[in-house]
């Protein structure tokens, strides 16, 4: 036993070294995940979006952690070789497993670092509508104006393309009205050029527009483009098309409409005719 002991003590001092320096790899890496922290938020708090901010932050302390036990392991006399192989044919399994996450993390990136969407931007991606609310690593999160939630896939937005309202300060609302080929056109352009120009939240420049856009079965039809800040988009268009309605009645211009006229005709008399 005594023998035992001291071959056991002779084993320990000459592997102390080793577990030293193995443990002076974790605290150099653990230092270096300290500074490394500090300087990211320093460098990436004012620069980028704070999910991208979390997920740089994260990403580097994972890959120095990942260093760090592969090179306290080679401290030890552990192949590092072999460790290295087994890390990198776990994943390699794990990405074929997640092919379809990987997809929507790497999308959710792309969507973070350019910048192309942000939270409080209404949108039109994959049939669906609404005002983003926030892009995590594997979905976009919208609120619709019915108050409905919807996660669309990443993926699916960057694969497709993507219609930003709000992405602009100013937009222009068209809008289109019918009047009769027996109206003033002069009359009709001059009552609707007054009604853009009345109404609250339409823009002066650029200029709004009043033109004939086609002759219609039973009307002539009339486009009328204006322009207002964002967020005044439905207040102008609702405020126009009431106000058309009031002008048009008030000036005798009548709205077509569509109608069907159905002719009677008496059975034709057959004089009598016998069978």
């Amino acid at each position: 036993m005594e023998q035992f002991l001291q071959s056991a003590w002779e084993a320990f001092l000459g592997f102390l070294p080793r577990l030293i320096g193995a443990a002076l790899v974790m605290l150099g890496g653990w230092l270096l995940n300290y500074i490394a922290k500090r300087v990211l938020n320093n460098i990436l708090k004012k620069k980028v979006e704070p999910l991208m901010h979390m997920f740089i932050r994260n990403s580097v302390k994972i890959v120095i952690w990942v260093l760090a036990v592969i090179m306290a392991m080679g401290e030890l006399g552990l192949s590092t070789a072999s460790i290295i192989t087994a890390l990198g044919s776990a994943g390699v399994a794990i990405g074929l497993a997640l092919q379809g996450s990987l997809s929507n993390i790497a999308s959710g990136l792309i969507l973070m670092g350019s910048k192309v969407l942000k939270g409080g931007d209404y949108i039109s991606v994959n049939g669906v509508e609404g005002t983003v609310v926030s892009t995590d690593l594997l979905f976009t999160h919208l609120n619709t104006v019915d108050n409905k939630h919807i996660a669309v896939p990443n993926s699916g937005i960057t694969a497709g393309n993507i219609i930003n309202y709000t992405y602009n300060d100013t937009r222009r609302v068209d809008m289109e009205f019918t009047v009769s080929y027996n109206d003033d056109i002069g009359k009709v352009k001059s009552i609707l050029r007054d009604i853009c120009g009345a109404t609250e939240g339409v823009l002066h420049d650029p200029e709004y527009s009043v033109n004939v856009k086609s002759y219609d079965d039973s009307a002539v039809r009339m486009t009328v483009k204006v322009w207002c800040k964002r967020n005044d988009y439905w207040d102008v268009y609702f405020a126009v098309t009431e106000k058309v309605k009031g002008e048009f009645d008030r000036n005798g211009i009548s709205i077509p409409f569509n109608q069907i006229d159905v002719h009677f005709f008496p059975p034709a008399d057959n004089g009598g005719a016998s069978k």
